[in-house]
């Protein structure tokens, strides 16, 4: 089952928002055309991409019966101004947003929060990444707007502790061509582990959850310097 976003690559100079609905809407009613970054007083797709959303996940199963697969790419016959254009479609199965290690090797407490992540990659391709530079991953999931389609950010839980610090004290690093930063995982009822507030910092020596206020408190008990990574 997929996602009702779909993106829309390498699209015609000059064409409308109203010109894509018209074409897509041949596939299924559409609820929604737009383009990052972009107000709806943009009519054209300024970077030459755009994302249809269906009002009905069927719409994604038809659009892809009208396609043409090329690999693991589809790509699909728009016309515009008297021209017949082809354009690439990306679809999001909605089970690619979690990847679970078979067999299970064991979760280290702590979990990794990942951003930058590129549109497209899966939880299996992220996971996959990260265990060629820091480990073996436990769990990958990936975090997504109301339709089910990544945003771009996810959670890491690694099998062990090296992982983990591995991961956390790593500066920016590449996964498909686009840098991503990692740092503490915070969920919502975790708390300092010397107070009840809210943690922003994780000591990569001494392991401690700390807020801002305690991280303070302590830091001067480490001769060397080190870097505490600030949890989203």
């Amino acid at each position: 089952m997929y996602s009702r976003k779909c993106f829309i690559g390498g699209l015609p100079h000059g064409i409308t928002r109203s010109k894509l609905r018209h074409c897509f809407s041949s596939v299924g009613p559409v609820d929604d055309i737009f383009w990052p970054n972009a107000g709806y007083a943009t009519r054209v797709p300024p970077k030459g991409y755009a994302f249809v959303v269906f009002r009905h996940k069927k719409s994604v199963d038809d659009l892809l019966k009208r396609t043409i697969k090329v690999a693991d790419d589809y790509f699909f016959q728009l016309a515009f101004e008297g021209k017949a254009f082809t354009v690439q479609i990306k679809v999001w199965k909605l089970c690619d947003v979690v990847y679970k290690r078979v067999p299970y090797c064991g979760e280290y407490s702590l979990g990794v929060f990942i951003g930058g992540v590129r549109s497209g990659v899966t939880a299996f391709k992220l996971a996959s990444e990260l265990e060629k530079r820091f480990g073996p991953v436990s769990y990958v999931r990936l975090s997504t707007c109301s339709l089910g389609y990544p945003n771009g950010t996810g959670l890491i839980r690694f099998c062990d502790e090296r992982g983990f610090q591995a991961a956390i004290s790593s500066d920016r690093f590449p996964v498909a061509n686009k840098p991503c930063e990692t740092k503490l995982y915070v969920s919502p009822d975790m708390v300092c582990n010397q107070c009840p507030l809210s943690p922003s910092f994780v000591c990569r020596f001494c392991k401690a959850i700390l807020c801002s206020f305690c991280y303070a408190s302590i830091r001067h008990r480490h001769y060397e310097k080190f870097d505490l990574r600030l949890a989203p």
